[in-house]
């Protein structure tokens, strides 16, 4: 199987299309950059992805949204002797292709903090610089904690993208948060998202999913963008800890 990225130079709008528009390819959007993500089969896959290109190129037209085609990079990566050398276009325009991958996720590590983490018996959780080798200017705790001394955050996932972290509390709360401000960003769930303890949480590659397990026995699943339930599944014994596969 040969995988095929594309990688296109957006400015930055606030009301971008839905990720979900795209028939065929999965992407990642993170501020002015898009990546589509497609495996590679067949031919009949590059036309799916060429689709895919086609709609992104109408759909920002539009809306008088500006695409740098000339930023726009492929780029393959395979095990195959022979991979497919399909040639893609946006509005007639050849895409060049590029030999090696300098930010796949997309994590602005130098441009804000990008590391979390939780600390014994404590709610409060810390934002930290990799870069710097040093503790950051974010001290995440949501306001509905402020005076419960009980209250302890025991999982966080960061998203792939390195903009958000989603915390999973003892007392049944699952919270989002901006890594960069430091702000609440949502909650999952209509009080909390488990009855009993968030012992898990993971977030899936391309930030459309959060996995939560708890001590209730049970594995939920949640939209990413609206926090919205998707399905639970009742589990025999209780989550102890999670670690999400994020390679397919």
């Amino acid at each position: 199987m040969e995988k095929q990225l594309i990688r296109s130079g957006m400015q930055e709008h606030q009301s971008l299309m839905d990720k979900d528009s795209f028939a065929y390819s999965k992407c990642l959007l993170v501020a002015v950059d898009l990546k589509l993500f497609s495996s590679m089969n067949s031919n009949i896959d590059a036309v799916l992805l060429q689709n895919d290109l086609d709609c992104l190129f109408k759909w920002c037209t539009a809306n008088k949204l500006h695409l740098s085609i000339e930023k726009c990079r492929i780029l393959s990566y395979t095990r195959k002797s022979q991979p497919l050398n399909h040639v893609y276009k946006i509005n007639y325009l050849v895409l060049s292709r590029s030999d090696s991958v300098t930010d796949l996720e997309a994590a602005r590590e130098k441009d804000w903090d990008n590391i979390a983490a939780i600390h014994h018996n404590s709610k409060i959780v810390t934002t930290w610089s990799f870069d710097r080798s040093c503790m950051g200017e974010h001290k995440i705790m949501h306001e509905h904690f402020k005076g419960l001394k009980n209250v302890k955050a025991l999982c966080l996932s960061i998203s792939t993208c390195g903009n958000f972290v989603v915390i999973g509390y003892n007392a049944g709360h699952l919270d989002k948060f901006s890594v960069q401000s430091g702000m609440h960003r949502g909650s999952f769930g209509k009080e909390t998202a488990h009855d009993g303890s968030v012992r898990g949480v993971a977030i899936d590659g391309f930030s459309r999913m959060v996995i939560s397990g708890g001590s209730d026995k049970l594995l939920k699943f949640w939209r990413f963008k609206d926090h919205g339930e998707i399905a639970t599944m009742k589990l025999e014994q209780s989550v102890s800890k999670m670690i999400l596969h994020r390679e397919r």
